[in-house]
């Protein structure tokens, strides 16, 4: 049986699929999702610590996302402070490889600045990002360890330190609902799905359904990764700290692309669900959708004109209603 092949040639998120439940009663309330508000000062800085998660990933590549370009940067990486001078990492983006049960401890004393420029940095105000690298990172399985045969590419809003196909969801639906509102929407508005808790770590808490739809997404993520970067991934020794092959349009394509897709995602898992129970469910043998996404010369939208003309008038009425659209728009991301 052989997927149908569509191409990615809209990211409008329609409200839809962006359908925003809060953090309500149906919400899980586990203190396992990963949030950072637990009241530490960073006056002698800890390590940022975290999770891996697809089930755990072991020897995943792991950076603080520092200039909003999706990739690890390595040094100097300039931060532009918020008085005006600016601060110099030599070494780049703070960075680690997870470790066994997915862990991660990153070293982030790079973000003491000097208190003669400016305040130290909070890592919790930049978005973490993770790389399953094909044939070296280990999911931990119930049968023992598994080395990932693809390579996926995994985000978690800021301050947010579980990593997975979850968070990603999160992440990337926060950013596309900003575009809806001329007002910012907390992250935590877009961190629920039908109950489930995005952020948390959903093998801490047993929740089968939860990471049977995260596998599912790590597999769909896969798929969309380009042959050319994630044969360079595996055929190199990489250990994921080059520079990335993808640009920063295309790694924020690949996310909405989860975005527009989770539903299909969603509804093929249940559908494999026999008696409610998701922990039988074989994401491996899933059929899930097969889209065509130009990562490396994506087209996304950076700016809209729109026109209006009169209908009654040569010049143009205070009220709308005497308006007329000149224009339809069509909001094209990709070929």
């Amino acid at each position: 049986m052989v997927a149908a092949m569509k191409r990615l040639i809209s990211v409008t998120v329609p409200l839809l699929s962006l359908a925003i439940a809060g953090c309500g009663d149906e919400s899980d309330d586990l203190p396992v999702d990963g949030r950072e508000f637990d009241g530490v000062t960073y006056s002698e800085r800890a390590p940022y610590q975290g999770r891996v998660i697809d089930g755990y990933l072991n020897n995943a590549r792991v950076w603080l996302d520092l200039d909003d370009n999706g990739q690890y940067t390595a040094g100097p990486v300039e931060i532009e402070l918020d008085s005006g001078n600016t601060h110099i990492l030599e070494d780049g983006e703070p960075t680690v490889m997870s470790g066994p049960g997915g862990r991660f401890s990153m070293d982030v004393s790079a973000l003491d600045v000097p208190p003669s420029i400016g305040a130290n940095l909070d890592p919790r105000d930049y978005p973490l990002y993770a790389l399953a690298i094909p044939g070296q990172t280990l999911e931990e399985r119930s049968y023992g360890d598994e080395a990932v045969s693809r390579a996926f590419l995994m985000s978690a809003s800021p301050g947010v330190t579980n990593i997975t196909p979850l968070t990603t969801l999160a992440r990337f639906r926060s950013l596309a609902g900003q575009w809806n509102t001329e007002n910012p929407i907390p992250d935590n508005r877009f961190a629920d799905l039908d109950g489930i808790n995005l952020w948390k770590d959903y093998i801490l808490a047993n929740d089968d359904r939860a990471h049977a739809y995260a596998r599912a997404l790590a597999r769909f993520m896969a798929s969309q990764i380009p042959d050319g970067y994630n044969d360079y991934l595996a055929g190199n020794g990489s250990d994921g700290s080059e520079a990335s092959l993808l640009p920063r349009d295309g790694v924020y394509l690949l996310g909405y692309s989860v975005v527009q897709n989770v539903d299909e995602v969603i509804a093929i898992v249940d559908a494999a669900v026999s008696g409610g129970n998701y922990g039988n469910v074989d994401t491996d043998t899933l059929i899930l959708p097969d889209v065509d996404v130009e990562v490396s010369n994506p087209r996304l939208l950076v700016s809209q004109r729109v026109s209006a003309r009169p209908t009654r008038s040569d010049t143009l009425p205070t009220n709308t209603s005497d308006l007329g659209a000149s224009a339809e728009l069509s909001f094209e991301y990709s070929e």
